[in-house]
């Protein structure tokens, strides 16, 4: 690990210039934030403690992050742009334990005093900060309702498409998506065991959906279309305990129709919101479908011309 150069933080989060005046903006940009090379396998939690930081941001290259849950871990990629979340956070109830890993050589952008500075003198700067963690919860909520898509070669090209969020190119081929991940990580990423993380692959390759190359992935079909473009309110019972001064009277007992009812309301709104967050990543692959059309009558007008 080693101190290589230094950025501005408008640089790296364009958005919270939006925050402030043009004047602000070019006095803002003198105010730069240390840029720390992170080599293959390091410990990002002892790199933010001796360096004195309080978070950091991926500039370029990935991290994985291990939630511990029962055997089979869930993974979590975290890509640039994104907040590195806290080591010393307490995990929830259920999570036996979590990890970060550095698979490729990384460069996190360190916050510590230099942001705390800037905060001082504008303030505005944290709400900016604010609007990007809440994208990033954002992305959790995506994978969240990816793994819950009742099929897993639905699962995969779901998560390819918000893997080509942060690492996707356009080609006249397709997307092409450089990240290299074996089958038990993407199983890890879904919510699925390796062999059949393993069936599904083979059956988008089959259809001509997904291709996997030598250092990633090529995506060929864009996303399903949508089945509703508004997604409906979920029917949902709230309960509170006896004497909670947020419940206005005791709830009453569900007879056996009653909660036949509630379960199946909760499947439906499992699937619903599922639908709902993939809506977005959809919507963003339609532009990139045009582009590969574009390409592609391209290419025929050019052989029909020779």
């Amino acid at each position: 690990m080693s101190r290589s150069l230094s950025v501005s933080l408008l640089d790296i989060q364009p958005d919270l210039a939006d925050v402030l005046s043009e004047e602000q903006r070019i006095e803002a940009r003198r105010f730069l934030l240390p840029v720390e090379d992170v080599d293959k396998g390091a410990d990002v939690a002892r790199l933010l403690e001796e360096s004195g930081a309080f978070g950091a941001i991926v500039l370029d290259g990935m991290l994985i992050e291990a939630l511990q849950i029962g055997e089979a871990p869930t993974l979590r990629l975290i890509g640039p742009g994104s907040f590195v979340p806290p080591a010393d956070a307490a995990p929830s109830m259920p999570v036996l334990g979590a990890r970060l890993f550095v698979p490729v050589p990384t460069r996190l952008v360190l916050l510590g005093d230099e942001l705390l500075i800037a905060a001082r003198r504008w303030p505005w700067i944290v709400s900016g900060l604010h609007g990007r963690m809440l994208e990033h919860s954002e992305d959790l909520a995506t994978q969240l309702a990816i793994c819950q898509l009742p099929r897993v070669e639905d699962r995969l090209m779901a998560l390819m498409w918000q893997l080509a969020q942060f690492w996707g190119r356009v080609t006249p081929a397709g997307i092409r998506v450089p990240v290299s991940l074996s089958h038990e990580v993407l199983g890890g990423l879904v919510g699925a065991r390796r062999s059949t993380v393993t069936l599904a692959v083979r059956t988008l390759a089959e259809r001509g959906s997904l291709v996997r190359q030598e250092d990633g992935w090529l995506i060929l079909e864009p996303p399903a279309a949508p089945l509703s473009t508004e997604p409906k309110a979920p029917q949902l019972l709230l309960t509170a305990p006896r004497g909670s001064a947020w419940a206005s009277r005791d709830p009453e007992e569900l007879g056996p129709e009653e909660l036949v009812m509630l379960i199946q309301h909760v499947a439906q709104t499992r699937i619903e919101l599922a639908q709902d967050q993939i809506r977005r990543a959809r919507e963003q692959a339609e532009e990139a479908r045009a582009m590969r059309e574009r390409a592609q009558r391209s290419r025929k007008d050019l052989r029909h011309g020779s």
